[in-house]
């Protein structure tokens, strides 16, 4: 499948031009490393657990993951820093 049937089916988000993927993955790589690294190391874990889930569970078997990382450090640093218009200070805690 090429990238733009990807785009059409909402496989893909975005299509880089021709020549650029390089550039635009790790652009992309910089945005998702911002992020609070217990969400990103959460959210990679659920990609990568849930393709064997049931559809039916999904929701219900990644709500004690979500979970954890809402109980964290980090989530209040984040939840805060968002109200005081601040960049977040990650402390993976």
């Amino acid at each position: 499948m090429d990238g733009s049937t990807a785009l059409k089916w909402g496989l893909a988000n975005q299509l880089a031009p021709e020549g650029e993927a390089l550039s635009y993955s790790l652009a992309l790589a910089a945005r998702i490393a911002r992020n609070a690294p217990l969400s990103v190391a959460m959210s990679k874990r659920i990609i990568e657990e849930s393709s064997g889930w049931p559809e039916a569970e999904i929701w219900e078997l990644q709500r004690p993951l979500v979970d954890s990382i809402l109980a964290t450090e980090d989530s209040r640093e984040g939840a805060s820093a968002f109200a005081e218009k601040r960049k977040p200070q990650w402390r993976g805690c």
